[in-house]
C-alpha cells in the first residue's frame, strides 16, 4: 500500500484549477453585505465515520461534489474507482503523519476571527472591482500534503477558492524538514507561510484568473504583467500593508522605495528591457532571495516592483481605465509610454 501523505518535490504557490462552471445562486442578503461562506473541508473529512466509511465518504461527495472530486482525485491523486478511492481515503485518515499535521492545524487555526475579517473585506473589494458574480466566492480549507497554498475553481455557486492550511502554519513550523533540499521550502519563501499572507495568496489566484499570459516574453512585458497583478492586489487589499502585498520585509520595502533610480539605471545599464533570455533576469521577476547584481539589501523580484510603479503611474494618468480593463491590456510598451514614469529620487 502506497504512502498516503505525499511530500512532493515541488510546490505550487499559486495554482489555478478550473472545474465546469455552473449557474450561481449565491444571493446577496437584503442588507447588501455578504459574508464569506468558509467550508472547513479538512474537518469534514477528518470527522467521517470510519466504521461506515463508504457511506460517509459518499455523503461528503453528495454535499460537496465539486471540491470532493477536486480534492481526492486531482490534489491527492486518488483513483476514481469507488473501492480503491474508499480504501486509500481511509488510509489517509489512519496515517499517523496526517493525523499529527491535522491536529497541528487545529491548534494553529483555533481562532479564525482575523482571517475571516480579512476575507470578508478582501472578497467584498474583489467583487466590487473585478467580479460580475453577485455572491462572494466560497472558501474551502483543506490539507494539501504540502502541495498547494491557494487555488480557484468552480463549485455549484460559482467561483470558489481553495486554501491549503498546511502551507500557512507560521515561522515555528519546520518546513525545511518536509522535503530537505527542495527550494520551495527556502527560508525566504517560508517566512510568508503564515496567516497574515493567506488573503494575499487567495486574492492573487483570483487576479491571475482574470489575466491572460503576457503576449511577449521580454523583460518589459513580464515586469508590466507582474506590476499589473501587484497593482490589482494592492487595490483589492487596500487595508493590508505593502510588506504583505509585495512579500518583502520592512527593510526590503524601504530599500526599494529609496533606490528606484538605482534600480531603473541598473535595468538600463544591463540592457534588460527588451531582453528575452529569461535566465538573464529570472530572479528579477520571480520569487528570489535577492536581485543579482544589486546590493545585498535588494530583495528578489525588483523588476515586478518597478512594474508596479509603472502601472501605478499609468493608472494615475489614465483614470478612465478600470481595474478590470487594466488586466486585459497587453501592450507593455504603450503602458510604459502612457505612464510617463520617472523613478523617485
Amino acid at each position: 500500500m502506497r504512502k498516503v501523505l505525499r511530500y512532493n518535490a515541488y510546490l505550487l504557490l499559486s495554482t489555478i484549477i478550473f472545474l465546469a462552471c455552473k449557474e450561481s445562486d449565491n444571493e446577496i442578503p437584503q442588507n447588501g453585505i455578504a459574508s464569506v461562506n468558509w467550508i472547513h473541508f479538512e474537518r469534514l473529512y477528518n470527522d467521517l465515520d470510519t466504521t461506515h466509511f463508504t457511506e460517509a465518504l459518499e455523503h461528503l461527495f453528495t454535499e460537496y461534489p465539486d471540491f470532493s472530486r477536486l480534492y481526492f482525485h486531482q490534489i491527492m491523486g486518488l483513483p476514481e474507482a469507488a473501492s480503491q478511492l474508499t480504501e486509500e481515503a481511509l488510509d489517509i485518515l489512519k496515517d499517523s503523519s496526517y493525523q499529527l499535521l491535522y491536529h497541528d492545524i487545529l491548534k494553529e487555526f483555533t481562532d479564525m476571527e482575523d482571517i475571516m475579517a480579512d476575507f470578508n473585506s478582501g472578497l467584498q473589494n474583489y467583487r466590487r472591482l473585478l467580479s460580475n458574480n453577485q455572491g462572494l466566492p466560497r472558501v474551502y480549507s483543506f490539507i494539501s500534503g504540502f502541495q498547494y497554498q491557494s487555488l480557484v475553481f468552480e463549485d455549484a455557486y460559482g467561483e470558489a477558492l481553495g486554501i491549503g492550511l498546511d502551507l500557512f502554519m507560521g515561522d515555528d513550523f519546520p518546513y525545511q524538514t518536509v522535503d530537505p533540499g527542495n527550494p520551495a521550502f527556502s527560508k525566504y519563501l517560508t517566512r510568508t507561510f503564515n496567516e497574515d499572507h493567506i488573503i494575499k495568496k487567495a486574492v492573487e489566484v483570483l487576479v491571475e484568473d482574470k489575466m491572460s499570459a503576457p503576449t511577449k516574453a521580454d523583460f518589459l512585458s513580464l515586469i508590466i504583467w507582474g506590476g499589473k497583478k501587484l497593482y490589482a492586489i494592492d487595490q483589492i487589499l487596500d487595508f493590508k500593508p505593502d510588506t504583505i502585498i509585495f512579500e518583502y520585509t520592512p527593510a526590503q520595502m524601504e530599500w526599494c522605495r529609496q533606490n528606484e533610480v538605482q534600480m531603473w539605471n541598473f535595468f538600463f545599464d544591463k540592457d534588460l528591457f527588451y531582453e528575452t533570455d529569461i535566465k538573464s533576469f529570472n530572479k528579477l521577476v520571480a520569487p528570489a532571495p535577492y536581485s543579482p547584481g544589486m546590493p545585498v539589501e535588494a530583495p528578489g523580484a525588483t523588476g515586478n516592483y518597478m512594474g508596479y510603479r509603472i502601472v501605478q503611474e499609468f493608472m494615475k494618468r489614465n483614470p478612465e481605465v478600470s481595474l478590470a480593463e487594466l488586466l486585459t491590456l497587453d501592450n507593455a510598451q504603450e503602458i510604459l509610454e502612457k505612464s510617463k514614469f520617472k523613478p523617485m529620487d
